[in-house]
C-alpha cells in the first residue's frame, strides 16, 4: 500500500503521527522538514495518510519527483479522512504523477494532494504527468480543498501541466474548493470529464 516494491530494502522510519522525525528539519518556518528524495515523499504521504496532518508545520520540497502513485490526503467519508493542514513549499519542484484512482484508496479525490484541510498552504508546485480515475474530484493539484471561513486554505504560485482524466468535478490545479484563495496559478494539462470540468477550479 506504501508502494514498497519487491526485493528492495526501505527504511520505513516510525509508523504513524510521528512519522515526519524521519525527516530532516524542525518543522518550522525557519527550518522545515525537507522531503530531497522519493523515498522521504512516500514516508511523508504515508505519514498523513495514516493520520498526521502536519498543523502548524511546514515542508519544503528540494528535489522534483517522478512517478507519485499516492495522494497526500484522502476523504471518503465524514468519519474516514485525512487532509494535509501545514504548508507545503514546492520550490518550483516538478511531481511527476502516475495516479490511478482505481488502484488507489479510493476512486474519487485524485491528486497530488487528495485533501487539503483548515488553514492548509500549498505555494510553488508544479505537477506533470497523469492522474486517472473512473470516481470524481480529479485534479492535478488538489482534489478536495477544505477550508473554513476563519481558517481558509492557501493555494498560490502553482502549474498543472498533467493529463487529468475523470468523471465529474475534474480540474487541473482544484476539483473542489470551499474557503480557498488561489492566486497565480495556471494549467496546461488536457482535461477529460463528463460535468464541470474546468483548468483551475
Amino acid at each position: 500500500a506504501n508502494e514498497i516494491a519487491l526485493n528492495t530494502i526501505v527504511d520505513m522510519g516510525s509508523i504513524g503521527s510521528s512519522l515526519s522525525t524521519g525527516l530532516t528539519g524542525e518543522g518550522t518556518e525557519g527550518n522545515p522538514y525537507v522531503i530531497s528524495s522519493y523515498a522521504e515523499y512516500v514516508a511523508f504521504t504515508a505519514s498523513v495518510n495514516l493520520g498526521n496532518p502536519y498543523e502548524g508545520k511546514f515542508v519544503s520540497l528540494s528535489s522534483d519527483l517522478e512517478d507519485v502513485k499516492t495522494p497526500v490526503g484522502y476523504y471518503i467519508a465524514a468519519d474516514e479522512q485525512a487532509a494535509f493542514k501545514g504548508t507545503f513549499l514546492g520550490n518550483n519542484h516538478t511531481v511527476a504523477l502516475n495516479l490511478d484512482g482505481d488502484n488507489s484508496k479510493s476512486v474519487n479525490y485524485i491528486a497530488a494532494f487528495g485533501l487539503l484541510g483548515e488553514g492548509a498552504v500549498v505555494k510553488d508546485v508544479k505537477v506533470s504527468g497523469t492522474a486517472v480515475t473512473t470516481g470524481n474530484y480529479a485534479a492535478g493539484l488538489v482534489a478536495y480543498s477544505k477550508g473554513t471561513s476563519d481558517e481558509r486554505v492557501t493555494i498560490e504560485n502553482c502549474e498543472s501541466a498533467a493529463k487529468i482524466d475523470g468523471a465529474n468535478q475534474v480540474s487541473g490545479i482544484a476539483g473542489y474548493a470551499c474557503y480557498t484563495d488561489i492566486t497565480n496559478c495556471k494549467n496546461s494539462g488536457a482535461l477529460t470529464g463528463k460535468t464541470n470540468v474546468a483548468g483551475i477550479l
